[in-house]
């Protein structure tokens, strides 16, 4: 029995794989390594790295012989389901095969902005801001009652004055009134006391 177990411990075992068998990646990873449990022979020991339609996408090896692992780097993986073939040849020539898979899924897009006030280039205080100017000076006009309109009237220095701004001009009319009326009003007294 101690001489079967010999040769089945000799075997050079998958360890552990970076990334994991059936890991699935938000983030792809740049290499992928192998660790296996003894020394590996470098010239036969390799793996495949395939993408979902069977096309190779890099292979892997060990460093130098009696190496434990196997790397491929440089790796710019997009999303995709990923297959590792690999074998494994120890020093003393026993061989192991096998297959790891893994996922790598699509980033997730960034979140629409969120309802809310948007935030824009303001203008820099040093800035005026820039208005649209008219070609000219625009005047709406603006109807004024006849009775509000001053009137103006130049005044000679050498005459008196005349016209709306005179108190001469407005009484003598009346006074000429009041001296008609006591006249007429006399007069028809005098008739009246005669009679």
């Amino acid at each position: 029995m101690l001489l079967l177990v010999g040769p089945v411990a000799a075997h050079a075992e998958l360890v552990s794989s970076d990334p994991q068998d059936g890991a699935v990646l938000d983030t792809p990873p740049p290499s992928v390594t192998l660790t296996f449990s003894e020394g590996l022979n470098a010239s036969r020991s390799k793996f495949q790295l395939l993408a979902s339609d069977g096309s190779l996408i890099g292979t892997g090896t060990a460093a130098a012989d009696g190496d434990e692992t196997m790397t491929l780097g440089g790796l710019d993986l997009g999303p995709g389901k990923y297959l590792i073939k690999w074998t494994s040849v120890s020093v003393d020539t026993d061989v192991e095969r096998g297959e790891l898979r893994f996922t790598v899924t699509e980033a997730n897009p960034t979140p629409p902005p969120t309802a809310g006030p948007t935030t824009g280039p303001s203008p820099s205080p040093s800035t005026p801001a820039v208005t649209a100017e008219p070609s000219g000076p625009t005047i709406e006009p603006i109807a004024v009652p006849a009775s509000a309109e001053p009137s103006v009237v130049p005044v000679d220095a050498g005459q008196p004055a005349s016209g709306s701004g005179g108190l001469g001009d407005a009484l003598l009319p009346i006074v000429a009134v009041l001296v008609l009326v006591a006249g007429l009003g006399i007069y028809l007294r005098r008739r009246n006391q005669s009679a």
